[in-house]
């Protein structure tokens, strides 16, 4: 009969395949040969897609070594680093490759050895060998070799495979651990650790986390307990899983019951999903390092509470003892308040909560006196508006009403609940105010440009013609400085002359060039004015201002026309001479050279006769332009000193003048020829013309070192190349001194004699200021003459050949019959100024001159009796009866005297008392360094005194700095003159 029975091959696979969990078998040689249901299920693999691979390809084991968070190595028995997971590499800043196969005594001493160190060199290695696990605070060093602390070392000894290993795990430690301060959380952590280290110990020494494959730990038949590692899904993501297994032996093994030499015929696994498991672990290592931090901070916080409770005991005993001493000076302190209240500049009242008076202070009871009921009915009605300032209607003692700021607080008084009111009398505040107001609709209507602004320089109204101008609206201006609007720049600066002022409560006047809302820039003249309350404070500003844009625009063009000459585009006459001028200033110690050269155009009147001035004109044009190319030609090519330009002006007609600095006499020669050779090949192919030109040259310093004494020496070597048949250059010599004093008189006389028959003779005037009321008292009227091409000679040009060749008189004819036709106009306007006109020598000599000015004041209608005469020390002197006549005469027209250069000789004072003098104009000599000089100062003061005393009002000229006038004043000077106060102008106004 048939045995009937269970296909066991086929019953294990059914059984197999039904089973939830994760199931795989494989052979002795790794590769898988069944799967069930679950564990494709679980990497999302297809039936029989795993048939034939290698149980490697579904297992990761060596991730859990790296998953630790506490630093791990192995350390061989000869103590080098065998592996690290990534938790060590991190805490100690090396890369793998650093580490492994080293010394331990790297990461110990942060060193190197080629062998192995000794063990009293390597602390560690005793450490490792006890095979005990340890706890200690230990150094490490990272890849710099810098220190750091580890809170736990643990080393014992254990197993992979055949070789055996220390385990090395270690944990940074925190900033207050490495201070030493220790807390009953880092022993914990201590305690957790050395948890830990026990379990993984137990991991590893089962083989669970070490490499080697899965085969070579399920081939011991011991080794059937659970393994954690990793599984691979088809998408690569790993997942923590738990494994346990079995080895299956053939039958024949089991029949023979040979259990010394069996035969595996492979392997079944059984696989767990751990991944909630994992997590659950996780979280509880998270909860339990909370609660130790919780635990901490609870600690701290007692730590701290008691420390405070301890302070807040000492700080109790503390104030009782203070208080002790506090009511001893509690009587003392009552009685200062008294004092201080009863001085304040405010009355002060304290009343009880019923109203009734507690204290007045001598304020209130001089401001109140019998009217007090209408105060405290006021602080009743107030005295629920506590703490607030309040404007209140008052009728003071003297009967007046006005206005105070009323503050009512509370307070304690005499250990009761009381009110504290203060007033402060504002009606001269609330008149100002109103005062402004008005102000405010004069401001608004305004042509003008006007501010208002507070104490302190901050705008507190603008009126609507500003903002028209500049773009900007009252709103963006308000509590805005003024400096930004008025001073030129607008910076805020301790030098600026506006701050000053506004600090020190003056006025100010001034030009600034300000910009709009968009940017465009205006100039404007503005006018800043304090304004006080009755009392004498200062508290607001005014400033009005004028949009000068135009005037200064016209100005800048006038300027442009003065310094440059109209036809040629070169420098004018009085340009040319400013700016020689200032080369010269500069060379203080004459240590530099030059030479200048001026030259006429030879024959340029018959090319006017012939071709026409427009032609002429355009003839000059090009030898400008020639000119400026030649120049610096010389100095690029000739003289080999590249870069200069020199100076080039024309000077009126055809006289052209050139200065070139740096150049010696030799040098010089080689460039005059130069130009007058370029000038004579120059043709002018519009009108086919030529010409050439005489040039005179003067070397500075030699020949001259004032812009003067050149013009005149080349003048007159220009003089001596004419006379030498022109088309040539002369460089001025000493023999030509004679010269030039003959063509100097001969050039300026003609040059007079034309002027006054062109009238081109005209006054100019400088003010004289009173130093008592610190106006303008009159003016001095000065001569100058406007040549052909508006340039201004001074009387230091021409004077002295006027009064020797007696052109004089007819010059101070013209100054003084202009000055009584200005005089006689402003009279009929209803002003009336005094002149002061000069006088010369030989006017005392001349009666003519008498007769000339009262046939002139007639003929005019002017006033005599403001027009002064004005006469040297010197010119009086020296014929005392002719000047005692004349000043006689003058006075009995009704003219004043003025005595010019007084005490200059000293001698005038012996005949001072014979002249009807008005004035006296002290020597300018004796003011200039007055202040320097105690000598000076003396014969002032004397001057002073003997004119007082005298009834003769006096005059100081030259005064040029402000403590030169703030001692003229303290000397009783009555008039200053000089730059300080002015320049000379050709308008009096």
């Amino acid at each position: 009969m048939k045995k009937t029975g269970i296909n066991k091959k086929k019953y294990t696979d059914e059984v197999a395949s039904c089973m939830t969990d994760s199931m795989v078998m494989f052979n002795p040689d790794g590769m898988i040969e069944k799967v069930n249901q679950g564990l494709l299920d679980l990497l999302g693999y297809k039936k029989n897609s795993l048939i034939g691979r290698h149980i490697s390809s579904i297992f990761a084991e060596e991730e859990i070594f790296n998953e630790i968070d506490e630093g791990i190595c192995l350390i061989s028995k000869d103590f080098r680093i065998k592996k690290a997971n990534e938790a060590f590499l991190n805490m100690s800043c090396l890369k793998k490759e650093e580490i492994i196969g080293q010394y331990c005594y790297k990461i110990t001493h942060g060193k190197d050895y080629k062998c192995q160190p000794p063990e009293d060199k390597c602390p560690i290695s005793g450490m490792l060998t006890a095979g005990e696990p340890y706890a200690v605070v230990h150094t490490h060093f990272d890849n710099e070799g810098k220190k750091y602390l580890v809170n736990v070392i643990a080393a014992v000894q254990i197993k992979e495979g055949r070789e055996e290993y220390y385990l090395h795990m270690a944990k940074r430690i925190s900033e207050r651990a490495q201070a030493g301060q220790l807390t009953a959380s880092d022993f914990r952590n201590i305690k957790r650790l050395k948890d830990k280290l026990k379990y993984y110990v137990g991991l590893i020494n089962e083989g669970r986390v070490l490499t080697g494959s899965l085969t070579d730990r399920l081939i011991r038949p011991e080794r059937t307990k659970w393994i954690e590692t990793y599984c691979i899904t088809k998408t690569g993501v790993k997942i923590p899983v738990s494994i346990s297994g079995a080895a299956i032996y053939s039958n024949e093994n089991i029949k023979s019951k040979n259990s010394g030499n069996l035969l595996i015929k492979g392997f079944v696994c059984r696989v767990y999903d751990i991944r909630e498991t994992k997590w659950l672990i996780k979280e509880l290592d998270r909860l339990n390092q909370d609660h130790d931090e919780l635990l901490q901070t609870m600690e701290e916080k007692v730590n701290d509470r008691t420390k405070n409770l301890t302070e807040y005991q000492e700080a109790i005993l503390n104030m009782l003892k203070d208080l002790d001493e506090s009511k001893e000076n509690l009587e003392q302190s009552r009685a200062n308040f008294l004092n201080i209240v009863e001085k304040d500049s405010d009355g002060i009242i304290i009343l009880d909560k019923n109203g009734i008076v507690q204290f007045i202070n001598s304020t209130a009871k001089s401001l109140f006196g019998d009217n007090i009921n209408d105060v405290l009915s006021k602080i009743t009605a107030f005295s629920e508006k506590i703490d607030k300032t309040l404007e209140v209607e008052i009728i003071y003692k003297d009967g007046r009403a006005g206005f105070a700021e009323l503050r009512v607080v509370e307070t304690i008084w005499e250990d009761k609940p009381a009110y504290l009111a203060s007033f402060r009398d504002i009606t001269s505040e609330k008149d100002a105010q109103f005062e402004i107001k008005k102000l405010s609709t004069v401001i608004d209507n305004s042509t003008n440009m006007v501010f208002i602004t507070n104490r302190e320089g901050k705008i507190e109204n603008v009126n609507s013609v500003f903002e028209i101008l500049t773009g900007y609206l009252k709103a963006e201006l308000l509590g805005k400085s003024l400096y930004l609007f008025v001073s030129s720049g607008g910076k805020e600066n301790e030098d600026n002359e506006l701050m000053s002022a506004i600090k020190e409560g003056r006025g100010w006047r001034g030009v600034s060039k300000n910009r709009k809302k968009d940017g465009k820039e205006y100039w404007c003249y503005s006018l800043v004015n304090p304004i006080s309350d009755e009392t004498g404070k200062i508290v607001h500003f005014l400033v009005i201002q004028e949009d000068i844009t135009e005037r200064m625009v016209s100005e800048k063009k006038i300027k442009n026309l003065v310094s440059c000459d109209e036809l040629t585009g070169l420098f004018s006459r009085s340009w040319f001479m400013d700016q020689l001028d200032k080369w010269i200033a500069e060379d203080k110690n004459f240590e530099k050279i030059g030479i200048l050269s001026l030259f006429n155009i030879d024959g340029l009147r018959v090319i006017n006769n012939v071709y026409g001035h427009s032609v002429g004109n355009d003839y000059l044009r090009g030898i400008a332009e020639l000119l400026q190319k030649t120049i610096v030609e010389i100095y690029n090519s000739i003289i080999k000193k590249p870069g200069e330009k020199g100076i080039i002006g024309r000077l009126g007609g055809d006289e052209f003048a050139v200065f070139m600095p740096d150049i010696d006499e030799k040098e010089g020669e080689k460039a005059a020829e130069y130009i007058c050779r370029a000038i004579e090949n120059f043709y002018f192919s519009d009108a086919a013309i030529h010409s050439t030109i005489s040039m005179g040259c003067a070397l500075y310093p030699e020949s001259g070192n004032t812009v003067r004494d050149l013009l005149r020496k080349s003048d007159t070597s220009m003089y001596r190349a004419k006379k030498s048949g022109r088309n040539q250059y002369c460089f001025f010599k000493s023999k030509d001194h004679d010269l030039e004093k003959i063509y100097s008189k001969f050039k300026w006389k003609e040059f007079i004699q034309k002027a006054l028959k062109e009238d081109r003779v005209e006054p100019w005037y400088q003010p004289i200021l009173d130093i008592n009321s610190n106006k303008i008292h009159h003016y001095e009227v000065l001569a100058r003459i406007v040549d052909e091409n508006g340039n201004i000679a001074t009387p230091a040009m021409f004077m002295e050949t006027a009064e020797n060749t007696g052109l004089i008189y007819f010059i101070d004819k013209v100054i003084t019959e202009k000055t009584l036709k200005i005089m006689a106009k402003l009279k009929s306007e209803g002003k009336n100024i005094t002149f002061c006109v000069n006088l010369s020598e030989k006017d005392l000599e001349n009666m003519e001159f008498i007769s000339f000015l009262k046939s002139k004041i007639m003929e005019t209608g002017a006033d005599p009796k403001f027009l002064v005469f004005e006469i040297t020390e010197t010119a009086a002197i020296k014929n005392m009866d002719t000047a005692v006549k004349f000043i006689n005469l003058i006075k009995a027209i009704g003219c004043g005297i003025s005595l010019d250069d007084f005490g200059a000789g000293f001698t005038s004072f012996v005949f001072l008392k014979e002249m009807n003098v008005d004035y006296i104009k002290i020597d300018g000599s004796f003011v200039k360094r007055l202040e320097q000089s105690l000598k000076d100062q003396l014969i002032v003061k004397a001057i002073a005194d003997m004119a007082k005393g005298m009834g003769i009002m006096i005059i100081a000229e030259f005064v040029e700095r402000k403590a030169t006038l703030e001692l003229l004043k303290d000397f009783g000077i009555d008039f200053a003159q000089g730059y300080y106060i002015d320049k000379p102008s050709s308008d009096f106004a």
